[in-house]
């Protein structure tokens, strides 16, 4: 049961969603900035406050009006999924890596095993055994949305 939700104070953004980090004062963050758009930061917390953002992740391109949003953090914390319009023919996940908790995450790479039907996939969740990913997207001909699992063949 949830005994206190306390609200965070924020320096300047909407927060749309958060994941955990190995670091026990650091969050993973989809953010919105004054363009409407979300990008992923990570950023360094105290008690409630966001205290500082990092430089922008994942993004490696020059396409405007790209988002990225839905950290998913690998429970050893050197795989980063998201959800990304970054290819412009709708929403897919990209995992960006990293060889060490101190190294900077490379330039993500769409994961082709998880495109959905319509080249629409999103919203990924990897759990903390690191064998399995949830997403929602449309499988075969399907023209609904639904949550899909994959298991650890398609993961890093």
């Amino acid at each position: 049961v949830l005994s206190e939700i306390t609200p965070f104070a924020d320096v300047g953004h909407t927060i749309e969603s958060a994941t955990y980090t190995p670091t026990s004062n650091t969050l993973l963050v989809a953010a919105i900035d004054s363009s409407s758009i979300s990008h992923l930061y990570l950023v360094t917390i105290a008690g409630t406050q966001i205290t500082s953002y990092g430089p922008q992740l994942g993004v490696s391109t020059n396409i405007s009006n790209v988002y990225e949003r839905a950290p998913s953090l690998s429970a050893n914390g050197l795989h980063l999924f998201f959800d990304s319009n970054r290819d412009t023919t709708g929403n897919s996940i990209y995992v960006s890596s990293r060889a060490s908790l101190t190294d900077d995450f490379v330039t993500a790479v769409l994961v082709k095993e998880l495109v959905g039907s319509d080249s629409s996939s999103g919203l990924p969740f990897v759990t903390r055994t690191n064998d399995e990913i949830y997403y929602n997207g449309k499988l075969g001909t399907s023209v609904v949305v639904t949550l899909l699992r994959a298991t650890r063949g398609v993961l890093p």
